[in-house]
C-alpha cells in the first residue's frame, strides 16, 4: 500500500504543478518511476501531463491488488 501511496503522491504533485526542483517532489518522481514497472509509458496520450496519471494510476491499482492478494494469502496461512 505504501507503493501505491507514493505513486498517487507523485500524481497529485504533478497535477498541482509542484516545483520539480523540490526534494519532496524529486523523491516522489524518482520513486514513482521505479514503482511504475511496465506501466510507465503504456499509454501515450497527446497531453504528456495526462500520461502520468493514467500510467502511474494503473500501477497504483496493481500494487493495491497485489497487497490485497498477499494479505489474503498471509491470513490463510495463519
Amino acid at each position: 500500500m505504501v507503493f501505491a501511496a507514493i505513486l498517487v503522491g507523485n500524481i497529485v504533485l504533478t497535477l498541482l504543478d509542484a516545483n520539480p526542483e523540490n526534494q519532496i517532489t524529486t523523491f516522489f518522481a524518482d520513486s514513482s518511476s521505479k514503482l511504475a514497472l511496465w506501466f510507465d509509458g503504456l499509454f501515450t496520450p497527446d497531453d504528456p501531463k495526462l500520461a502520468l496519471p493514467i500510467n502511474h494510476g494503473l500501477a497504483a491499482v496493481f500494487w493495491l491488488v497485489a497487497a490485497a492478494i498477499v494479505a489474503r494469502l498471509l491470513r490463510a496461512l495463519r
